[in-house]
């Protein structure tokens, strides 16, 4: 090469690099000091905040005659702090992207922008859409592009998290994409969704404890039917009496360690009633050594009359011919309905066969 070649590569060059350094001078002009973002954990208060910031530095370069006595913000004071943020945190993200964009109005293949068509409006970076002749606003057709990972980002998706009360993945995704392309906003929203503490506590699911033991009234071997028995009632059915129908009650015995069922027919659900159906039970089943039943009124008062009543019938003439001495009642613990599962269950399945017959209405 000649010299005179050599000179004018050499200066090619160096206007080359002097464009540059003139387009990076004026990139960094366009930096402008913002609240610390971090101090921040509402994306409303944070614009609220710029927005004052920034009129305040309009206010204070403005004569004393021309300061307004009160400073209040307004949709377009917002606005503006709004698009503020948009540029600080694009370049702080797209540094080199914004280069591109000033210089040729393109971005470079290798660019993780590319597959998004992206072009500058006031500074800002934005996604082309394919719809432009819509009656939708500009910013819904034409989305900002956002980096992922960025304190903004978070506090945006925050936002729209809480504004659609802590919905789903695909709901926030949505309104974000209305104004706003983030990348990897699947995953940053999962991540927001997933520390959130509102929301693990609404789908947290409660422990399920270790079953307990087995009572020994429903594990005793080698014993006799209804030794141990459980009581309790349902209904009420409607029995033909003559050419009306009347309310009748069922009171089912079931033995403990068996399942067998005996069942008493009782009009009501008088404690008398009750003890009467309990000796009509005794009659034919024998006397049992446990009555375990919940805690209905009818069963407490049935307790009191039937300790009188053993009390009464333990007299030393039947001792030498009986074996068992009396009658011990039991109670399920109060508000556990559970512990009385074994009749429960039964009553389900008598209820199953007699209504599959005619004699229940």
């Amino acid at each position: 090469m000649s010299s005179a070649e050599i000179a004018n590569c050499h200066s090619d060059l160096v206007v080359k690099e002097a464009a540059e350094q003139l387009c990076c001078t004026a990139f960094r002009e366009e930096r402008i000091d913002l609240p610390d973002i971090a101090r921040f954990s509402d994306f409303n208060r944070l614009l609220r905040s710029t927005a004052y910031y920034l009129k305040m530095r309009k206010l204070l370069v403005l004569p004393k005659h021309k300061k307004p006595e009160r400073l209040t913000i307004t949709v377009r004071d917002m606005e503006e702090a709004r698009k503020t943020w948009y540029k600080k945190v694009q370049s702080e993200a797209f540094q080199s992207e914004l280069r591109s964009l000033k210089t040729s109005g393109y971005v470079k293949i290798s660019s993780r922008l590319k597959t998004f068509s992206p072009f500058l409006q006031e500074g800002i970076i934005r996604m082309r859409g394919r719809v432009q002749n819509d009656s939708k606003p500009f910013e819904v057709n034409n989305p900002v592009i956002l980096p992922d990972g960025h304190p903004f980002c978070t506090l945006l998706i925050r936002m729209y998290h809480i504004a659609n009360a802590h919905q789903g993945l695909e709901t926030v995704i949505n309104n974000v994409k209305e104004r706003h392309r983030i990348l990897k906003s699947r995953s940053q929203v999962k991540k927001y969704t997933m520390s959130c503490v509102k929301c693990r506590e609404l789908r947290a699911k409660p422990t399920i404890p270790q079953m307990g033991n087995l009572p020994p009234e429903q594990t005793t071997p080698f014993v006799h039917s209804f030794t141990c028995t459980g009581i309790d009632y349902f209904g009420p059915p409607f029995v033909k009496v003559g050419r009306r129908f009347e309310k009748r009650w069922v009171v089912l015995f079931t033995c403990m360690t068996s399942r067998a069922i005996h069942l008493e027919v009782v009009p009501s659900l008088d404690t008398n009633i009750c003890i009467m159906a309990i000796h009509c039970f005794m009659a034919i089943r024998g006397l049992p050594q446990c009555i375990m039943t919940d805690n209905g009124t009818n069963f407490t008062g049935a307790d009191q009359e039937l300790k009188s009543l053993v009390k009464s019938l333990d007299q030393p003439q039947i001792e030498e011919t009986l074996s068992v001495r009396g009658v011990q009642w039991k109670f399920i613990p109060p508000g556990a309905p559970h512990f009385g599962g074994c009749w429960e269950r039964l009553v389900r399945s008598v209820k199953a066969a007699l209504g599959a017959t005619d004699s229940v209405v």
